[in-house]
């Protein structure tokens, strides 16, 4: 018992060094000064170029929560990253910046626990594919509700709150692409 007690002991201290490196990378990331000179006449829309990329950071940190250390979606670290990066994919839909909207929806759909933020969900849906309907935000749709039923089903009988998305691609057969 003293063994497996110390393997699993090391198996979840490799977990959060692998998580805590991530996390860092993702935090040190920034945008290239080349990319954001392009747009030193456009404040606007650099505004706009640094707020998606502070969303696609939010997305990336809420990925590395629930796939690396399978922190449940109700999870509060999770939750409070989600409200955050529902609000600044709302400023993003509102832009031209729309089209990159693919991998951040699906994050924070599968996240979306309470019958409230599935509702705000669907309505950020529905009015992303109003102005940009293409076949990967249509499969990124079918992978959250996928999610949110096997969700439900996993409370309602007193399982965790985590699904793996990745695995309903798989059985979906599909190679997933954010773009």
């Amino acid at each position: 018992m003293d063994e497996i007690q110390s393997l699993k002991k090391q198996y979840d201290e490799m977990v959060q060094a692998s998580f805590e490196d991530l996390e860092a990378k993702i935090l040190d990331v920034r945008p290239t000064a080349s990319s954001m000179k392009e747009l030193d006449d456009q404040p606007m829309m650099l505004e706009n170029h640094l707020t998606n990329f502070e969303l696609c950071q939010m997305s990336l940190r809420i990925s590395i929560r629930t796939l690396i250390k399978r922190l449940e979606f109700n999870h509060r670290d999770v939750q409070s990253l989600k409200v955050q990066a529902d609000q600044l994919f709302d400023i993003i839909l509102a832009t031209p910046l729309r089209s990159t909207l693919c991998m951040p929806l699906l994050i924070l759909g599968i996240t979306s626990y309470s019958p409230c933020q599935r509702q705000a969900m669907s309505a950020r849906y529905e009015r992303l594919i109003e102005i940009y309907a293409v076949k990967n935000l249509h499969r990124s749709w079918e992978v959250i509700q996928l999610v949110w039923n096997r969700i439900d089903e996993n409370v309602a009988h007193g399982k965790p709150c985590h699904v793996d998305w990745c695995e309903i691609c798989d059985d979906l057969g599909w190679n997933f692409s954010y773009s």
